[in-house]
C-alpha cells in the first residue's frame, strides 16, 4: 500500500547560495520562519534547500517552487508535467477529501490499475477546477508510469 508522504535526507545548500548569518534570520527574511513548523512547508523547504536557486519568499512561492521541482522529478519518466500534476493532484485532493493517507493495493494488482480503480470508485476530485466539459480521464498505464516515477522521486512511498 503506498503512503503519500514525502521523506528527505538532510543535505546542505550549495556553496553558491549559502545563507549569510544564521538560518533562523534567513528564514525570517524570506517570511518562512513560522512555516517550518508545518510538515508540508518543511518538506517543501527541504526539497528546495539543496537547489541552486535563492530561497523563495513566503509560503505561496515556497509551495509553487516545490511543486515545480517535484513535478519535474516525476515527469522524468516521460509523462508531461501537466499530466503528472493532474494525476498526482487528483490523487492527493481525493485522499485529502476522504482523510486517507494510503490507497489500498490488492495483492498481484498493478499499481496503476489499483490507483485508477480507486480514483474512479471514490470520484476523483480535480486539484483545480477544470475547463468546462473537460473530464478527468485516467489510463491505468499512464497512472502506473506517473506513480512509479513519483515513487522513484520520493513523492510517493510504499507502506508495509
Amino acid at each position: 500500500m503506498p503512503v503519500f508522504a514525502r521523506t528527505r535526507s538532510p543535505v546542505k545548500r550549495p556553496a553558491s547560495v549559502r545563507l549569510a548569518g544564521d538560518v533562523a534570520t534567513a528564514l525570517q527574511t524570506h517570511r518562512l520562519g513560522t512555516s517550518v513548523r508545518l510538515p508540508a512547508a518543511l518538506s517543501a523547504l527541504l526539497a528546495l534547500w539543496p537547489t541552486e536557486g535563492p530561497l523563495p519568499t513566503g509560503r505561496a512561492e515556497l509551495f509553487a517552487e516545490a511543486v515545480d521541482l517535484w513535478t519535474h522529478q516525476a515527469a522524468a519518466g516521460g509523462e508531461s508535467g501537466e499530466r503528472v500534476r493532474l494525476i498526482l493532484g487528483a490523487l492527493a485532493a481525493t485522499q485529502r477529501r476522504l482523510d486517507m493517507r494510503t490507497v489500498p493495493i490488492p495483492p498481484r494488482q498493478a499499481l496503476g490499475k489499483a490507483v485508477t480503480v480507486w480514483l474512479e470508485q471514490e470520484g476523483p476530485l480535480p486539484p483545480v477546477p477544470s475547463r468546462e466539459g473537460a473530464e478527468l480521464v485516467f489510463v491505468p498505464q499512464e497512472v502506473e508510469r506517473v506513480c512509479q516515477s513519483a515513487l522513484a522521486a520520493g513523492i510517493l512511498v510504499r507502506s508495509p
